[in-house]
């Protein structure tokens, strides 16, 4: 579940952006299903994306989405996980299931200093975790945990931290598949292939209410 984004120097490229529901003082409804802080600097463009997504991976949880500091984010995880990481200077984003706000699913903090495609690679990545954490279900995740071991003994994962974790792989191939789905499919053509098979997925199904293994 530790949601630190590496992509660096990807090309915006075919992005479908995540459903935002961010509702704190300030907001304002920008529709049924998105709501953003009024000075959001990054909400017209994820508003934009979301339109694109894929119906299985919309959602109408309640994500809060904000923008924080350096210090806001390593605080932020320290009261998540119990520890600051040694790389926190490294951080820029940090997915959480649930968060503060008591009507939260889910909450997704992304570094206040990302401009351009870097903010909306970092949103990918944390997005990817929300996507594993309450939209896969028990079997989706068993058969990704399985490919991901057989692609990181061969080292043909796409990044060096999807080697982390299941959940970080899983993240990351979501955030290529949409910020630089080429590499992907230079890297990790089976991981790409298991992304275009759960579009296939219909998209009516069940969303969990909670994280499962």
């Amino acid at each position: 579940m530790i949601a630190r984004n590496p992509i660096k120097h990807l090309s915006m490229g075919t992005i479908f952006m995540a459903a935002l529901l961010a509702s704190l003082v300030g907001t304002k409804t920008v529709s049924a299903e998105l709501r953003f802080y009024d000075d959001a600097p990054h909400a017209s463009t994820w508003q934009a994306f979301y339109s694109q997504l894929p119906a299985i991976w919309k959602t109408d949880k309640i994500i809060i989405v904000q923008e924080v500091s350096h210090q806001q984010l390593a605080q932020i995880f320290k009261e998540t996980y119990g520890y600051v990481p040694a790389n926190v200077n490294d951080m820029d984003g940090c997915y959480q299931f649930g968060g503060e706000r008591i009507d939260a699913d889910a909450t997704i903090s992304i570094l206040n200093t990302l401009h351009g495609d870097a903010a909306i690679e970092v949103f990918a990545h944390e997005y990817g975790h929300f996507v594993w954490d309450q939209l896969l279900d028990r079997a989706q995740r068993a058969a990704y945990r399985q490919l991901w071991q057989q692609q990181k003994a061969q080292h043909r994962l796409v990044t060096g931290y999807a080697a982390t974790s299941p959940e970080e792989g899983f993240a990351e191939t979501f955030a290529y598949f949409f910020c630089n789905r080429n590499e992907l499919h230079a890297k990790d053509r089976p991981s790409e292939t298991f992304l275009s098979a759960l579009l296939d997925t219909p998209a009516d199904k069940k969303q969990v209410a909670q994280a499962t293994p």
